[in-house]
């Protein structure tokens, strides 16, 4: 979201599609090449270059749909077409519209048994495929106990990951337990090889003014 970093990240991201189309096609190859251009995609809707944009986005939900075909066991593909297809169906209805133009179709319970398999399948994506479905189940289904176990667990086991911490202050927030949000703000890992997250200190305030502490 940092206008100066735009036009670096979109050359980055089309110097590695270039690589990767230069590479023996693979399940890893496959799914880095269509995971990159959607990246791409969502980078240039950002900053409303629109028709790449758009373009980007079509051709890399359509590779993903590829992937998942070829390599119906490859469980990272699984897990971003997963989140595709939720995102996709569960738009509002105002945006169905930019949808259609794009010829993008999908389907909620489709993406979630997608997410599913993901998260029960070993692979070096099944924590953020954990991490998807219980937030999703958190924030579209109004089922928050399986994102906070999940978030606790994983915060218990990794306490120097910045990521859970923040997920932790978030989730609880939501749920309007402010004192084990904030419990988990001050415990979060802090020093220099965390970059900043503004936003924790903006949730930690928030917490704060609730409560009268001005």
């Amino acid at each position: 979201q940092d206008p100066s970093r735009y036009e670096a990240l979109v050359e980055s991201q089309e110097a590695h599609l270039a690589a990767l189309d230069r590479t023996p096609a693979s399940a890893l190859r496959d799914y880095a090449r269509a995971e990159i251009t959607l990246h791409l995609g969502l980078s240039q809707l950002m900053f409303r270059h629109l028709v790449m944009g758009g373009y980007h986005l079509r051709s890399g939900y359509h590779q993903m749909q590829a992937v998942v075909k070829r390599y119906p066991a490859f469980a990272p593909a699984r897990k971003t077409l997963g989140v595709c297809e939720f995102a996709v169906d569960s738009l509002p209805e105002g945006y169905r519209w930019l949808l259609r133009l794009l010829g993008l179709n999908a389907n909620v319970d489709t993406g979630l048994k997608n997410l599913a398999l993901a998260a029960a399948q070993p692979s070096d994506f099944q924590t953020e495929s954990q991490l998807y479905q219980a937030l999703i189940r958190e924030g579209y289904y109004k089922k928050p106990q399986e994102a906070l176990l999940l978030i606790k667990r994983l915060t218990a086991q990794q306490p120097d990951n910045l990521l859970f911490a923040y997920l932790l202050v978030s989730v609880s927030k939501r749920q309007h337990d402010g004192d084990a949000a904030l419990t988990a703000y001050r415990a979060r890992p802090i020093g220099p090889a965390y970059l900043p997250v503004p936003y924790l200190h903006h949730m930690a305030a928030d917490l704060l003014l609730y409560r009268g502490d001005y």
